[in-house]
């Protein structure tokens, strides 16, 4: 009786489409963009980081968790060359318009942004957007009408 528990799970995994790895392009080494990929948790949900990219002539040649950090110029060879799925923009708002088009010019088939700016990309690009100041703006309303 009940449910095969194994099963279940991996269906569950499949219908989230965390069943497979995900190749992940992380764009802007700043304080940000290395938190991000020195997090475990995204390659314990399948999500591998296979490149970072930067425009800093200083991170650009380093290795960062293992992931050489190569110049923006080079997207275009190294994004398609990983199989990336998935683009991760830690640049700032003024750059992160041009990351996106980049992304989008190398086939990846979704976008996960934290720069501070709207982004306009074709409609079947999936796009996320990560804005810290607005989550922590719910949290203090929350926090205001629990206290009042």
């Amino acid at each position: 009786m009940g449910y095969n528990v194994k099963d279940l799970h991996d269906q569950i995994m499949k219908i989230l489409g965390l069943s497979k790895e995900w190749n992940v392009a992380l764009i802007g080494l700043g304080n940000l963009g290395l938190a991000l990929s020195s997090y475990r948790g995204f390659r314990d949900r399948g999500f591998n980081i296979t490149s970072i990219f930067d425009n800093d002539p200083k991170k650009i040649g380093m290795l960062v968790n293992g992931i050489e950090v190569y110049s923006v110029d080079r997207m275009p060879e190294i994004v398609p060359y990983n199989s990336t799925h998935i683009g991760a923009i830690t640049a700032p708002a003024e750059v992160a318009q041009d990351v996106a088009n980049a992304l989008v010019a190398c086939n990846v088939k979704a976008i996960l942004n934290f720069a501070p700016v709207v982004l306009n990309v074709p409609p079947e690009i999936e796009l996320r957007n990560v804005d810290l100041v607005v989550n922590l703006e719910v949290l203090s309303f929350n926090i205001g009408q629990k206290l009042a």
